[in-house]
């Protein structure tokens, strides 16, 4: 769908099946973020900020991924405002449990 690098276009909604975000390491190591199912909203933190994206993201089964392009949220807030702003709840319900995630994580590293 999308890898480590890339500067961010779109955004993604799983439709069935899951994908993975994958943060590649030091030395050639990979890990796991995050696996996201069916209804979840992926890539939100690089479209909006429009930098670089920090993991990539893969299907990890038979998996239905629907692509919004910018252009088409633009399209959206124009025509329907009340939905452009559900998405934003919800990107920002994403961003704040990544947040609570990676707070526990520096907390339990020390």
């Amino acid at each position: 769908m999308c890898r480590d690098g890339d500067v961010p276009g779109a955004l993604y909604f799983v439709d069935s099946g899951s994908v993975n975000s994958i943060r590649q390491l030091a030395g050639g190591s990979s890990r796991r973020l995050a696996q996201f199912r069916t209804g979840a909203m992926v890539g939100e933190m690089a479209f909006h900020s429009g930098e670089a994206r920090t993991a990539s993201i893969i299907a990890v089964a038979d998996s239905r991924v629907h692509t919004m392009r910018r252009e088409a949220l633009e399209g959206m807030r124009a025509a329907h405002p009340e939905l452009v702003t559900c998405l934003g709840h919800m990107a920002i319900r994403n961003i704040a449990h990544s947040l609570t995630r990676a707070n526990t994580l520096i907390t339990t590293l020390g």
